[in-house]
């Protein structure tokens, strides 16, 4: 029974240990924030499957920095809801950004622009990547070809398919975030503003100005869903 017991209290003591992000991880020695995410490795340390989303997480005395690759579905970013990405205390509101902003429509533009809503505020401000609260950022999309049965196409090997991807970088003041030492807690919401697969299609070629025809199948069933995720990260 005891020893039962001490192995309950493992598993448990495992299972929220999974759910944090430690700062005193080794983190890249100094963040370029150019959207190329090289000094971050081969790839970033964390994936949740759930929310199709690569991601890491670091923070220096100046600044909480934050890095994203959307490895497929990578419209989803350029849709209404764009990236959100909120900072809080635990069950508390925190600052919560748009990247890429909503100033342009266009895929490559909107990446010039974010929004930020700080604590306190009841809407959001848009502004530039070159602002004075001192948040950096850069992003963009990519599309590779690849055999069409990865993406849920035809089997026959000759058949390919494009993904679209996405990847960013954010680096934001410390002074902005809801805590100056300890956990806070980063939740990440990818899309769903849209319910309809045409609204969604029209949005993608008529403003973002994307070639539809480098797409793939579980791209645009992907179009109208909502992806989200949430780490507890623990500060220097």
């Amino acid at each position: 029974m005891v020893f039962r017991r001490i192995l309950y209290l493992l598993l448990f003591i495992c299972c929220m240990c999974g759910k944090v992000a430690n700062a005193q991880s080794p983190g890249p020695e100094h963040v370029n924030v150019d959207g190329n995410l090289a000094e971050w490795g081969k790839s970033l340390r964390n994936y949740d499957k759930s929310a199709v989303l690569w991601y890491d997480i670091h923070n220096d005395a100046d600044f909480l920095y934050i890095a994203f690759k959307r490895p497929s579905l990578g419209w989803n970013i350029a849709l209404p809801k764009r990236l959100v990405i909120e900072i809080s205390e635990p069950n508390k509101p925190g600052v919560q950004i748009v990247y890429p902003g909503h100033y342009s429509d266009n895929k490559d533009e909107m990446w010039n622009h974010l929004e930020i809503k700080r604590m306190g505020a009841t809407a959001f401000d848009t502004m530039t990547i070159y602002n004075d609260l001192g948040i950096q950022a850069a992003g963009g999309f990519w599309d590779k070809k690849v055999p069409a049965k990865e993406v849920g196409g035809a089997p026959d090997e000759g058949e390919t398919a494009y993904i679209v991807g996405a990847d960013g970088e954010l680096a934001i003041p410390r002074k902005l975030l809801p805590v100056a030492t300890g956990t806070c807690t980063i939740k990440m919401t990818i899309g769903g503003g849209e319910s309809d697969y045409m609204v969604a299609l029209n949005k993608l070629n008529q403003n973002a100005h994307f070639d539809l025809g480098r797409g793939s199948g579980d791209g645009l069933t992907a179009l109208i869903k909502e992806f989200k995720l949430s780490v507890t990260y623990l500060l220097k």
